[in-house]
């Protein structure tokens, strides 16, 4: 029997080296690998639609973009002047082509004013800078900004003097947001689409006399104003018209209303100087009437817009 120890105990070692030498993981019941679970990406924060512009970084950037592509020149030859937010009446940001259709729905937006070979132009975006429209600017890139509409404006200034074109001088032009649809300047009988409409106020020359024309954004659109300087056009309209809402207000007689006094002014906002502490008020100078008018002893002072649609009375003293 003694003979056999030395067998028995080969075959215990070689079966104690099979066993050391199996993989752990062909064990029964061996956890499995862990895999680290991979975080789900968190969703990028997307404004509101609708919500008011306040960075205009992307809509100069891609208002510089289009400018330059339109007009064949680098980006970096465009500077840009100007941005301020602003409200466009429909969303054609108020650049709508005559046979465009466009959804009539007050769009937050920019108006950038950029300069490139020393011409200026006038540059409507969305409030993130994804729509651009360009004021003024044909297809070829040849004509375009303020030449555009002034171009616009003296020639339909010389249809109405029955002059030529070139001897009308510009004096000046500045964009500006007008109260309506017939630019600040309609008649007393003609109904305006009461939004906010940007444009032109331009101011020329002819004959020794100035005279201020208002125009849309493109130029398409061209009124002028009374001859002479800022006097609005209907002041007959425009008494009558504050005698009415003053008569109203107190619950008298129109025939107890008397008109004090009569003048032109301009006004340096939509609301005509009186607005409430809450209101909105286009910051554009607005051409309108001031009115003094008597009632039982006592003088209300009553601002009217040209032609008498806008009235408002001003607080007692």
């Amino acid at each position: 029997m003694e003979h056999r120890k030395p067998l028995v105990l080969a075959v215990c070692l070689l079966l104690a080296l099979l066993a050391a030498c199996q993989p752990a993981g062909g064990e029964p019941g061996a956890a499995e690998p862990t895999v680290a679970a991979t975080p789900e990406a968190t969703p990028a924060t997307v404004p509101a639609l609708g919500t008011p512009a306040t960075d205009p970084t992307a809509a100069t950037t891609a208002a510089v973009a289009q400018l330059a592509a339109d007009l064949g020149l680098a980006e970096s030859d465009i500077e840009v002047v100007s941005a301020e937010p602003t409200e466009f009446s429909d969303g054609c940001l108020g650049l709508g082509g005559p046979e465009e259709s466009c959804l009539q729905a007050i769009t937050p937006g920019w108006l950038v004013m950029l300069s490139a070979n020393g011409q200026e132009y006038e540059v409507h975006t969305d409030a993130t800078g994804q729509q651009v429209r360009i004021a003024g600017l044909d297809g070829s890139g040849q004509t375009g900004g303020v030449d555009a509409i002034t171009a616009s404006a003296a020639a339909v200034l010389a249809d109405e003097l029955g002059i030529a074109p070139d001897a009308i001088t510009v004096v000046s032009a500045a964009p500006a947001e007008f109260t309506d649809g017939c630019l600040g300047l309609g008649g007393p009988a003609e109904s305006c689409l009461q939004a906010i409409t940007p444009g032109w106020v331009v101011v020329l020359s002819a004959n020794g006399q100035e005279y201020t024309v208002h125009t849309d954004a493109t130029g398409q659109q061209v009124r002028v104003a009374a001859e002479g300087s800022s006097a609005p056009s209907d002041p007959d309209a425009a008494t009558a018209a504050a005698v009415a809402t003053l008569a109203q207000e107190l619950g008298v007689a129109e025939s107890d209303v008397t008109v004090a006094s009569l003048e032109g002014a301009d006004f340096t906002d939509s609301c005509l100087g009186l607005g409430g502490p809450e209101e909105m008020c286009a910051q554009v100078i607005t051409l309108g009437w001031l009115i003094r008018l008597d009632v039982a002893g006592q003088t209300y002072e009553v601002h009217t817009d040209g032609t008498g649609q806008v009235v408002r009375i001003a607080p007692s003293q």
